[in-house]
């Protein structure tokens, strides 16, 4: 698929709606973006490096300040193009760190000022690697007074007791965050393998005034399920909502939730993108 064909549905198809919300100053963005392994086995025709370069011209599209990557490993963040990279850099990792929930943000908009990377307890061998958070503190450039922070995450796929552990490791980090930068809006993006409202969601924002965004946003918040067989429109046989943004409430205003659905974007993930369009209170 050529660059202008890609870009040729975009101008078509997503025009309107790529603008932001009257009232919003900030989009966030959430994409498991099916990492390089063997996305055969999941029914993929496009080589990973395809599959980015349709990834990274909706993401230049859409213009997330911050965009959460699941799936997203050294071998995706290499391959992806240096297109992408004029406009966007990857919160920074320790070396050596195998970060696969990635955060990436507008360097022209934003700067890091402290991160954290976390593996989360699962008792799974099997791509154990997977299952993390990341989180970033930014500083605005233009207004340093205005601070913001973004987490995105992985949680388990198979079961509640196998997320449970990781569960309560977020909301232990979230608590903390909220304790060292009282007043600072929080959204985490990600896929998180269950249903909200759930009993996996209430453990991770007990106490922590924090919803999932397709349930309060102002504009498009229905249910809109986000995995799908790829290169294949829909949903699974038994779908549920698991890609989500929470944000907190008292800080943020969700004006718009939008998934990006259409023939082209489905060739390159299983799921597809997600973003928020956000107002500050």
């Amino acid at each position: 698929m050529t660059q202008a064909e890609i870009r040729h549905t975009l101008s078509n198809t997503w025009t309107t709606i790529g603008k932001m919300t009257d009232g919003a100053q900030i989009r966030v963005m959430s994409n498991n973006m099916l990492g390089a392994g063997d996305p055969q086995s999941r029914g993929a025709d496009l080589h990973y490096t395809e599959r980015l370069n349709i990834l990274c011209e909706y993401y230049l599209f859409f213009q997330p300040d911050f965009l959460g990557g699941q799936e997203c490993g050294a071998t995706m963040i290499a391959a992806m193009p240096e297109e992408f990279f004029s406009v966007y850099a990857q919160a920074p990792v320790e070396e050596g760190v195998k970060n696969r929930t990635p955060v990436f943000y507008r360097k022209d908009l934003w700067e890091v000022e402290d991160s954290r990377f976390h593996k989360l307890t699962v008792d799974d061998p099997w791509l154990d690697h997977c299952w993390s958070y990341y989180w970033a503190l930014f500083r605005n450039k233009k207004d340093p007074s205005s601070r913001y922070i973004h987490m995105n995450l992985h949680y388990h796929y198979k079961t509640a007791e196998s997320r449970m552990p990781g569960v309560l490791e977020v909301r232990a980090e979230l608590a903390r965050l909220m304790e060292v930068y009282p007043g600072v809006p929080i959204s985490i993006s990600g896929d998180y393998n269950f249903r909200c409202p759930g009993v996996e969601y209430t453990a991770m924002t007990e106490g922590l005034n924090m919803h999932t965004a397709i349930l309060i946003a102002e504009q498009g918040g229905d249910v809109a399920y986000s995995c799908h067989p790829i290169d294949h429109m829909g949903s699974w046989k038994n779908p549920a909502v698991i890609d989500h943004i929470s944000v907190t409430a008292d800080t943020v205003a969700v004006k718009r939730f939008t998934k990006i659905e259409d023939e082209v974007i489905c060739k390159a993930s299983d799921h597809y993108p997600i973003f928020i369009d956000i107002a500050l209170k």
